[in-house]
């Protein structure tokens, strides 16, 4: 595990509920509320902070996690956590349990000797691709053979009007 002096560069200690989670680096923000006549009152504005369940593909297992809203969105712009740990920068990521996922996909991804995963913003790939040079392929294999649940079958669907 990493110590909370690894993250010293934010500026300010961190709080321990953000390593446990992806927060991106947000913490508590303070400032004035200031009045129409100019009247200071101190306040805080807090990170945006809900419990989610992200999917990782190469590991093949769901972590629910507290994440802010503005890494869910980077996640889904990346194409996925995978993507998302992996092409993120430790300081950016600034969690250890994000650094610790970080280093056992990267683990993974030697054992199963693929020189890379996905690259950053692409959900599907060429079939093509021959295992063992790209992760993309066993990513391919992975998602063939366990269809996702939630998504629908719409080709039975009726049309609407």
């Amino acid at each position: 595990m990493l110590s909370i002096r690894k993250f010293a560069h934010l500026g300010r200690s961190v709080p321990k509920a953000s390593l446990k989670g992806l927060y991106g680096g947000r913490q508590v923000q303070f400032g004035n509320k200031v009045s129409e006549w100019d009247d200071r009152t101190r306040r805080t504005w807090k990170p945006n902070v809900q419990w989610a369940r992200l999917h990782s593909r190469l590991l093949n297992k769901s972590f629910r996690i507290k994440v802010t809203t503005r890494i869910l969105r980077t996640v889904d712009k990346k194409g996925g956590l995978d993507n998302y740990l992996l092409y993120t920068k430790n300081k950016n990521i600034a969690s250890e349990f994000g650094v610790d996922l970080k280093n056992r996909l990267k683990a993974v991804l030697k054992e199963r000797g693929l020189t890379q995963p996905l690259s950053p913003g692409t959900t599907t790939t060429n079939t093509q691709t021959p295992v063992g040079q790209t992760g993309s392929a066993i990513l391919d294999e992975v998602a063939k053979t366990r269809p996702n649940p939630f998504l629908r079958d719409l080709s039975n669907s009726k049309a609407r009007a």
